[in-house]
């Protein structure tokens, strides 16, 4: 599903630790779900969906944030090839050989790349097992009245069993209405799962024959796409496979001990939503703050 995984392989407490309670105190998780579901739920419906998007696209937030950056110096396109600690300060060598000296450091790259920059550290093995699926997706575009969406909703999921290259599609001109002018339909079906990312790697013109195929098993589509976008996600998703939790802690613990003043924050660690990384990023801050503040009483004490 959402987290292109495989079901049998994930961790249940990195993923969705409320089901866990929910069955631990009623014995089952449909009981519980039963249990906790207001009985008019169904016949006060919100007139508002549940899933929330920027309007002007995910882009949008970065931007954002660098517009807020006024003290800050901003390196774009600018490789990590090493770091090294230096004493209590830590020594980067950009890719063009350029040094800058650090108190501390936030690494919110893929997991992949943390060995690749601090080569030869045992504590990070396990970020090179780690696996990572490839998935892409493919948006699509056909006039208004071309392809039948007679049931209610934003979109389907493809049960991981059935004959579909597909995993998903989304209904995106009911989604997020802002997204599409009027008059025209907007699907983006998603595609790549782990042990079959192979469709990723296609031509644009094979992934749109492939999933047309697939959505007309679904819903009857009467007209040629006006256009259509891939985009391709390589190692995008990382798995947070049973142990992942502990093992993270651990990670973290050594890293605190052998590398003061540096941090790891993002999808590969406790959360892959922008929600979970924004929680992150709030409690990465606070720690930096914290030991910097332990550096400079030391120095006045």
């Amino acid at each position: 599903g959402i987290y292109a995984g495989d079901i049998d392989k994930l961790s249940l407490m990195s993923t969705f630790p409320q089901f866990y309670k929910v069955e631990q105190e009623n014995r089952s998780l449909i009981l519980g779900m039963k249990k906790n579901t207001p009985a008019n739920s169904q016949k006060h419906k919100p007139n508002k969906g549940i899933f929330l998007t920027l309007k002007g696209g995910l882009e949008s937030l970065v931007t954002g944030i660098e517009t807020k950056l006024t003290y800050t110096t901003v390196l774009k396109n600018s490789k990590v090839a090493s770091i090294k600690k230096i004493g209590e300060q830590y020594e980067l060598t950009l890719e063009d050989n350029t040094i800058e000296m650090a108190d501390t450091i936030v690494m919110t790259s893929p997991h992949y790349t943390v060995p690749q920059m601090i080569s030869n550290e045992p504590i990070f093995e396990y970020l090179k097992e780690i696996p990572a699926t490839t998935v892409g997706n493919i948006a699509i575009a056909f006039p208004e009245g071309t392809v039948k969406l007679d049931k209610e909703g934003t979109g389907f999921v493809i049960s991981r069993n059935a004959d579909f290259t597909i995993t998903a599609c989304t209904w995106v001109h009911k989604k997020w209405k802002h997204s599409t002018p009027e008059n025209k339909l907007l699907l983006r079906a998603f595609f790549g799962k782990p042990g079959d990312s192979e469709i990723v790697h296609k031509s644009d013109e094979e992934i749109l024959e492939i999933v047309l195929k697939d959505l007309n098993k679904v819903t009857e589509i009467t007209a040629e796409p006006e256009f259509y976008y891939v985009s391709r996600w390589k190692q995008a998703m990382p798995q947070y496979n049973v142990g992942h939790i502990e093992k993270i802690r651990k990670l973290k613990s050594e890293l605190e001990e052998k590398y003061p003043g540096l941090y790891l924050a993002g999808a590969p660690y406790e959360g892959v939503g922008l929600p979970d990384c924004i929680d992150q990023g709030k409690a990465v801050v606070d720690d930096v703050l914290q030991y910097l503040n332990s550096k400079t009483e030391a120095v006045d004490y």
